[in-house]
């Protein structure tokens, strides 16, 4: 299985907003709203103009996406999404794109992201990864979101 972590250009939004759509449905269903479902493709082009925005192919085809957003002069970053589709999902793809992206920035040593607290398996995912849960926010009487940091080990 070849993977590989390719910059977005403005005329991947829509194979993004695909992915993206099949990766949260699940969500959108269970909560009745999820932040990533169903974006326009003006806004998912905005995204691509102003933030890092990766597609993940695995033998070529589009198996999700990745979009890093630098937080702060001092080189933290927030990942405002990773994800993969079903039909790819459990294979390690997504641990395996994390560390593609942490290697893409080595000068990054705080990484942040949020995540619905309900959905124990990215949680689970987070964690496993070494992010630990910072705070949670009420999105709505539905969707609580925990926002998670990372701080890479000094050498």
């Amino acid at each position: 299985m070849k993977l590989i972590l390719q910059r977005a250009v403005e005329e991947d939004a829509q194979s993004i907003i695909d992915a993206r759509d099949q990766s949260f449905y699940d969500d959108y269903v269970r909560f009745g709203e999820c932040p990533g479902y169903h974006i326009t493709p003006e806004a998912m082009r905005d995204t691509i103009r102003k933030a890092d925005v990766y597609r993940i192919l695995v033998d070529g085809k589009m198996a999700g996406d990745v979009s890093v957003h630098q937080l702060s002069e001092d080189g933290s970053r927030w990942i405002g999404c990773l994800e993969i589709i079903p039909e790819y999902q459990n294979g390690g793809i997504g641990s395996e794109m994390l560390r593609a992206v942490f290697d893409r920035y080595p000068e990054t040593k705080i990484w942040e992201l949020e995540t619905p607290v309900q959905n124990k398996r990215n949680c689970y995912f987070y964690e496993k990864a070494g992010f630990r849960g910072i705070k949670e926010t009420v999105h709505s009487e539905l969707l609580t979101l925990r926002t998670y940091t990372y701080e890479k080990a000094k050498p």
